[in-house]
């Protein structure tokens, strides 16, 4: 169940930034291109009344900058 919504939240994401690679999961150190890193990052199930559950699902999501629009960012913030 999880990995589905997941994967709906990666297609959703892919629309609203289509120039933008969008990685599951870790990424490699040298990763040169800007990204975004999508996951969960906790799953709790709380039961509630016999057989029912309170599901909550934090997601992680990192937007990770070429380094040149941090530069570009930076210097024109002075």
């Amino acid at each position: 169940m999880y990995n589905k919504i997941m994967e709906s939240v990666i297609e959703k994401l892919k629309i609203i930034f289509p120039e933008i690679k969008i990685r599951l999961g870790l990424i490699e150190e040298e990763e040169k291109e800007s990204c975004l890193v999508a996951g969960i990052s906790q799953v709790s199930e709380n039961c509630i009344n016999g057989k029912r559950y309170c599901c909550s699902i934090k997601y992680l999501l990192i937007i990770i900058p070429r380094v040149q629009m941090c530069s570009l960012r930076t210097s024109t913030m002075y």
